[in-house]
């Protein structure tokens, strides 16, 4: 055999061995084998005893220094405590480290068990809702939570004194029944006594029901899909249902047992329950053109969803009635585009009477500044004892509906809303013609 390129040249000549040979070198192999064996056992062996001492040392030494780490801190805090008591400061808990230590040892005790440096959920949460029991948003203290009230169900309250003993004129410095959390919208509520069981019953109001959906505006053939009266969809009667606002706030001004008149009122959160359990939850967003899309979650069983407006009134909070705005089996609806060259849109929106871009009217300002005053801020409507107009959403089918959704309010929507073209800004900016050919907000001249 030849191998060989431009450096060197290696030439093997293979020697054919005989069968004696053959067979004699068979014979050798078999005898040396044990004997390879056994060395290479004794060389593991010998390999391992080496080996082995080195390795215990070094573990040795490593638990070695860990227990001279402590010793040395434990050390170094007992000088150090020393120090501050030469110095003439407590040893105890002026450090940083100490009072970490003091307090997670606090935590301990007050929350519960600690598993190394991490607390268990369950147990922080339980008690920090101790901690924090008495702490509120609002001046008054938490009760129990009144769950799931049907349409027509009353509220009950079994009291240790007698009505007549107490010194009022209103059953609501007992209880009141509450749109909001901050007390200030009363609910409308029927009252009753029985002074031999000493049962106080709460029923839904004959006059007022909020949010119910009125019909005023809506085609025949709307209105007759769902049962209806002459001004509501699905009215349940006098006094027969609570209306369509799903949560409101009960308030106990009394001592349920004693009767006597508390430092703060205790409130419990009321929820209530419609045909449809789920309760829609209503958002928004601006369209690249200006205008208003709500969007909201699907409710199980739900034909349609009208999305609808309600005032709000300084006196007594949401209005009876809820104004059907527009129709869909869809979960999003999109206003409508405005009509073609027109010049203002959100007509809906507007809240203001004059803005600042009115201001710059000169051959208005006069008038303006005689009416309104101080001159260069907005002014808004006059709305007569309404504060505030909400959007919502209420699902409905053929045997009622869910609860009403939360409300967007129209001064939130307004603000983020373009209505027109600030005209007189932008003659003074030196913008002289009207042209009107924009297609998306953020094209508007700035």
């Amino acid at each position: 055999m030849k191998f060989e390129n431009d450096l060197f040249c290696i030439a093997i000549e293979r020697k054919e061995l005989s069968e004696e040979q053959k067979l004699e070198r068979k014979q050798r192999s078999k005898k040396r084998l044990p004997f390879v064996i056994v060395a290479v056992v004794l060389i593991l062996a010998i390999g391992i005893v080496a080996v082995l001492p080195h390795f215990r040392a070094g573990e040795g030494a490593a638990q070695e220094t860990a227990v001279n780490d402590k010793s040395g801190s434990a050390n170094s805090d007992k000088e150090k405590n020393s120090a501050d008591s030469e110095n003439g400061n407590n040893g105890g808990g002026d450090t940083v480290a100490d009072a970490e230590g003091k307090e997670l040892e606090d935590t301990q005790e007050e929350y519960g068990s600690v598993d190394g440096e991490y607390m268990d959920a369950s147990k922080l949460a339980s008690g920090l809702q101790e901690k924090y029991a008495s702490e509120t948003l609002y001046d008054y203290t938490y009760g129990e939570p009144i769950e799931d009230v049907e349409r027509a169900e009353p509220i009950t309250f079994e009291l240790g004194y007698q009505v007549s003993d107490l010194n009022i004129e209103k059953w609501t410095e007992i209880f009141a029944l509450y749109q909001d959390p901050e007390l200030t919208y009363p609910m409308g509520v029927r009252y009753s006594f029985d002074e031999e069981t000493g049962v106080l019953t709460m029923l839904p109001s004959e006059t007022q029901v909020p949010c119910e959906i009125s019909l005023l505006g809506l085609d025949v053939g709307t209105v007759q899909k769902y049962p209806h009266n002459a001004y509501h969809f699905f009215d349940k009667g006098a006094g027969s249902s609570w209306g369509n606002i799903g949560t409101a706030y009960l308030a106990s001004y009394r001592d349920k047992e004693t009767g006597e008149l508390l430092e703060q009122p205790e409130v419990s959160i009321v929820t209530f329950t419609a045909e449809l359990e789920d309760t829609p939850m209503l958002t928004y967003s601006i369209t690249e053109d200006g205008r208003v899309q709500f969007q909201w979650n699907e409710v199980d069983g739900a034909k349609e969803y009208f999305l609808c407006e309600v005032d709000k009134r300084e006196d007594y909070g949401y209005n009876n009635s809820l104004q059907v705005v527009s129709i869909t089996e869809d979960t999003t609806w999109t206003m409508a585009y405005p009509e073609y060259g027109a010049s203002l849109i959100n007509h809906d929106f507007r809240l203001f009477e004059i803005c600042e871009d009115d201001w710059k009217d000169e051959e208005n300002y006069e008038e303006y500044l005689a009416e309104y005053g101080e001159p260069n801020v907005p002014y808004l409507r006059d709305t007569y004892g309404t504060i505030e107009t909400g959007f919502c959403v209420i699902a409905v089918n053929e045997t009622g509906t869910s609860m009403v959704s939360n409300f967007c309010e129209k001064s939130e929507l307004s603000s983020k809303l373009p209505y027109g073209y600030a005209d007189f800004t932008r003659k003074e900016n030196g913008f002289i013609g009207f042209a009107r050919n924009y297609e998306t907000v953020e094209s508007l001249p700035s």
